[in-house]
């Protein structure tokens, strides 16, 4: 039992069909990656800043603390 036999042209047809549809799933692929990368970005950037305005709020309290420790010390 043989399976359908193609002639040259049609093989030809075939592949290049199948090349475009890969490129087009490719381009997909990246546009997808493109768009992730983005958000991974602006996360990581909104968290940076998050983060970095917590280390400033630390700081400010620790230097609350050590002048209301210096003054009683005073006392």
């Amino acid at each position: 039992m043989k399976g359908k036999q193609y002639n040259h042209e049609e093989i030809e047809r075939i592949i290049a069909d199948k090349i475009k549809q890969a490129n087009e799933l490719l381009k997909e692929v990246e546009e997808l990656l493109d768009e992730e990368s983005h958000l991974i970005k602006t996360e990581s950037q909104s968290r940076l800043g998050e983060l970095i305005n917590g280390h400033i709020a630390l700081s400010e309290h620790s230097e609350e603390i050590k002048e209301k420790s210096g003054t009683s010390q005073k006392d």
